[in-house]
């Protein structure tokens, strides 16, 4: 289970978002993270950018694929400029702070989340990507909220099933963290 990282915590409920200031803000996280990269990814970062462009491809498509790769930098940037190209499109800033939690900056998810949740209330992908970003910051109160959420709406979540799972065995309920684990495990069967 994951360290409860309070600094981080408040860093994610200081911000609040409105609708309008959602690609500032993933723009604002772009350009944090090109601080941090070399040079490779940001060439070839942006050298995707231009041929998926130049072909007429969906550049928030490729971004997935290339998470799928095992290349979590070059998506990154790819998902974030399909966020900024098409700021009316809802899949993409749900993806694209997902990817951020799954890399460790779940307190910069979280805001961009959080705006979609009050949104687009009961979306189960939603309300699973707060759930992992919460258990990421070791908030396990707030992550067992979000978690019960997903799964009232969706009973077979794998993803919220499986932090479900965590947290309760993290509280020493072995019993139910089998019987959560194994609603995940299954889900992925049928």
């Amino acid at each position: 289970m994951p360290v409860k990282d309070a600094a981080l915590i408040n860093a994610a409920l200081a911000t609040t978002l409105i609708n309008a200031e959602i690609s500032t803000n993933i723009s604002r996280i772009q350009s944090v993270v090109l601080t941090r990269l070399s040079v490779y990814p940001k060439s070839k970062g942006n050298l995707l950018l231009q041929e998926v462009t130049r072909r007429k491809a969906s550049v928030a498509n490729t971004a997935v694929l290339l998470w799928m790769e095992g290349k979590p930098t070059l998506a990154i940037y790819l998902m974030s400029e399909a966020c900024k190209s098409d700021p009316t499109n809802v899949i993409n800033p749900n993806n694209y702070p997902s990817f951020l939690t799954m890399c460790g900056a779940q307190q910069l998810a979280l805001p961009i989340l959080t705006n979609l949740n009050k949104r687009f209330p009961r979306t189960n992908s939603i309300l699973n990507n707060i759930t992992q970003a919460w258990l990421g910051l070791g908030d396990i109160q707030r992550a067992e909220k979000y978690a019960d959420s997903t799964i009232r709406i969706y009973a077979w979540h794998p993803q919220a099933n499986m932090a479900k799972c965590l947290i309760k065995e993290s509280k020493g309920n072995i019993p139910a963290a089998i019987e959560t684990a194994e609603k995940a495990i299954i889900n992925k069967w049928i």
